[in-house]
């Protein structure tokens, strides 16, 4: 069970967030393939509706090899049959998973890993609080375990986000990235794709 998803809602429900999906693929690949490095690429989302309360489900990973070493994966949920009558899947995520190289960066990942200068070209800042309260007003309510944005520098196209792990409450799991550190950095692109609290 994941207890901290009580703190992730869309208008008012409980939704299962992106980063919880893409951090259990993340770190059964790397459980499972021969190398410690992986790279996620046709990412599609059909579907990442309302957590049903008090139904219970489960959450299914299936993976395929195919050509050139890579896998197609599908992140599927499915009710118990007793709550729906069908115990029929959903698809929630699909893509490719392959090996990456890590070390070896394209040059715009190697112009963004220098965070003085993306801050330096990103003019306009805001505190978590103001972040949050911009979320807030396009229907992302977040609790505590998912508060992990300080401050947030914007620019044109851009974003940079003080991220810390600290704050809300501490929920262990096996995930090789946490869903919640996860999340945060995804909540940066909706905010720059928002335009921060301007468009409030």
């Amino acid at each position: 069970t994941f207890p901290f998803l009580a703190d992730h809602r869309f208008l008012s429900q409980p939704v299962a967030p992106l980063a919880l999906y893409l951090s259990l693929l993340v770190d059964a690949a790397k459980k499972t393939a021969a190398s410690p490095q992986c790279r996620v690429t046709d990412l599609r989302l059909p579907n990442l509706p309302p957590i049903p309360k008090d139904q219970p489900g489960r959450v299914q990973l299936k993976m395929q090899s195919v050509e050139g070493g890579a896998r197609t994966f599908q992140i599927l949920s499915q009710l118990a049959p007793e709550t729906n009558g069908s115990g029929k899947s959903t698809l929630h995520a699909s893509g490719h998973l392959g090996t990456g190289n890590h070390s070896v960066l394209p040059t715009w990942a190697k112009e963004c890993a220098d965070f003085a200068k993306v801050q330096a070209r990103c003019q306009r800042e805001e505190g978590g609080d103001e972040f949050y309260r911009c979320l807030d007003t396009l229907g992302v309510q977040l609790g505590p375990s998912f508060r992990k944005i300080q401050a947030v520098w914007i620019g044109k196209d851009e974003a940079l986000g003080h991220i810390s792990a600290a704050g809300g409450q501490n929920h262990e799991n096996d995930a090789t990235v946490h869903p919640t550190l996860l999340d945060a950095a995804l909540q940066l692109a909706a905010g720059l794709a928002a335009g921060g609290s301007e468009t409030t």
